[in-house]
């Protein structure tokens, strides 16, 4: 009997687990993972390890995500041609992961097609200060953490929501204030973002003025 231990932190299936019974899940689970046991590695940093990196950044962030109690942002993704998509959604923010339930939208399907995201705090009733984190999204695999989620937040039980993961590739922490410099991690295995491409400008051409003989 092959026995496989999953790695939800890396999302190594790629077919998702919604509002599945525990052992259709578990079985799910096993299928998929093993169909796609290399599928989707991320190389980015799960939310423990960017906390285990900086502690006082991510707790900062984790307290502007929840500054209303539940998880509020906003979740930017990429169209299929390439613009951007901007929608409200709740987070959720534990010491293992950063997770968010996702329907059955035009946003989940930008992240299934491209994982890339933007996640950004709500805006602070009382102060200036703004949060934001980058990676990409994979779709939890453990039915473990899917059911303990779904039972502490309250999933909508007969909604088509999944859940997914975001691996962090940047965190950023910006407090306007005088003489105060925004705060910026980066994952070291993360690729570095390439270059602007560089403009030529050509040199103007003197302007004629006309006048009348």
């Amino acid at each position: 009997m092959l026995e496989l231990t999953l790695r939800p932190e890396i999302g190594i299936a790629e077919v998702p687990f919604t509002n599945k019974s525990p052992d259709r899940a578990r079985q799910a689970c096993l299928d998929s993972a093993v169909e796609h046991l290399f599928d989707k590695v991320p190389d980015m940093a799960t939310w423990s390890e960017f906390a285990a990196a900086t502690p006082w950044l991510a707790s900062s962030i984790r307290a502007l995500l929840h500054q209303y109690g539940p998880g509020m942002g906003f979740l930017a993704t990429v169209r299929a041609d390439g613009s951007p998509r901007l929608h409200p959604v709740s987070p959720i923010v534990t010491d293992e992961g950063l997770y968010c339930f996702i329907l059955d939208t035009p946003k989940r399907r930008d992240l299934d097609r491209d994982g890339r995201y933007a996640l950004h705090a709500y805006p602070a009733e009382d102060s200036d200060v703004e949060a934001c984190v980058t990676g990409r999204a994979y779709p939890v695999t453990s039915p473990v953490t899917v059911d303990h989620l779904a039972r502490t937040h309250r999933a909508a039980p007969l909604a088509d929501w999944r859940l997914y993961e975001f691996a962090i590739e940047t965190a950023l922490l910006h407090r306007h204030e005088p003489d105060t410099l925004p705060v910026l991690w980066r994952d070291r295995r993360a690729p570095l973002p390439e270059p602007a491409p560089r403009v030529e400008r050509r040199a103007a051409r003197p302007h004629l003025q006309l006048l009348a003989a």
